[in-house]
């Protein structure tokens, strides 16, 4: 009699253990189709042999689209936490070095030959120069001096016997020549002028030694590391959504996974859901044992 209780629910919880477990097991077995004769038999390949592709695609996509995309990795890189970080490894820099007595140039050549630290050093000098010059060629100096020209003109002749004479259109003039003549001159001239005054102060830094250096310069530290951090931030916020997408991570990610091996794709999904897979099949048994148990109880109400 207590048989009739005890055995549906462990028949049920069997049922439920073995046919979980075995759809698990049908998730990657087996790996490659079968046929009989010509036609495949059904469920051959696994579902994840089978599908490997479209889930490789999938979940490049997903991983470039909504956990690696560029908002989210810019925001990782200039969240407070790495930022803070970064300003500690920068004064950490500073400090290893205050004790270097090596000149500049001597420092430099540990990151390249002669050559190579000459033609960057020939690179910065230039684009310097090139952006000062560019700046003060934009900055209308020739209009600015003779505004001021002109200003100081017509406060010196006010009220005096020559302001009679001279008419206000000949003085605008002769200030508008002057304008011409010193755009013309920081035209022709200013590069190379601030090229050699860019190229002395390089020399003269090359030869000065890092803790000299360092020393000379340790009151503007800090402002230095908030400006290259300040910079580093606009870089990241502008430039991360194009390098991501240059970096087409959903490409490499489906490529990634498309040259797994069967067993080596199923070796990674188990390592990640093995557990919550045990407790499938666990949940089958326990379902099949409810069941039992519901079976039971509909055939004595009948």
């Amino acid at each position: 009699m207590v048989l009739q209780y005890i055995i549906p629910p462990i028949v049920g919880a069997v049922i439920g253990y073995i046919t979980n477990d075995i759809a698990i097991k049908m998730l990657f077995h087996p790996r490659r189709a079968h046929y009989i004769g010509k036609h495949q038999i059904p469920f051959t390949p696994g579902l994840i042999p089978k599908e490997k592709a479209r889930i490789a695609k999938s979940l490049g996509n997903m991983v470039s689209v909504k956990l690696l995309n560029g908002e989210v990795i810019a925001k990782t890189l200039t969240s407070e936490e790495v930022v803070l970080k970064l300003r500690e490894r920068l004064y950490a820099i500073v400090d290893h070095y205050r004790n270097d007595t090596r000149t500049v140039d001597e420092f430099m050549l540990k990151f390249g030959e002669r050559e190579d630290v000459d033609k960057k050093r020939q690179k910065v000098i230039r684009k310097s120069a090139s952006y000062i010059t560019d700046k003060i060629t934009n900055a209308n100096l020739g209009e600015v001096v003779g505004d001021i020209i002109l200003k100081k003109a017509k406060e010196k002749l006010e009220g005096n016997f020559i302001a009679r004479l001279l008419d206000t259109s000949i003085v605008t003039s002769f200030t508008a020549d002057i304008a011409r003549n010193i755009d013309d001159m920081v035209s022709e001239n200013a590069y190379g002028v601030i090229y050699k005054m860019i190229e002395n102060e390089a020399d003269t830094i090359q030869s000065t030694g890092v803790n000299l250096l360092i020393e000379k310069i340790d009151y503007k530290i800090p402002d230095l590391i908030e400006d290259f951090i300040t910079m580093y931030k606009k870089l990241v916020n502008e430039n991360m959504q194009k390098i991501v997408s240059d970096l087409n991570i959903a490409g490499v990610i489906e490529t990634q996974i498309n040259n797994f091996s069967t067993v080596e794709l199923e070796t990674m999904i188990l390592d990640v859901m093995n557990k919550e897979l045990k407790a499938i099949v666990y949940l089958g048994a326990l379902l099949g044992f409810l069941m039992g148990f519901i079976n039971i109880a509909l055939i004595r109400l009948n």
